[in-house]
């Protein structure tokens, strides 16, 4: 299924930092 998985670790390393980001700023904030 998954014909491009460096797609996808690019684009999940992306919403995982963009997540993280959101929490970050939302605990401090």
């Amino acid at each position: 299924m998954h014909k491009m998985p460096f797609i996808d670790n690019v684009v999940f390393s992306i919403l995982d930092r963009y997540f993280m980001n959101i929490y970050y700023y939302s605990s401090v904030g």
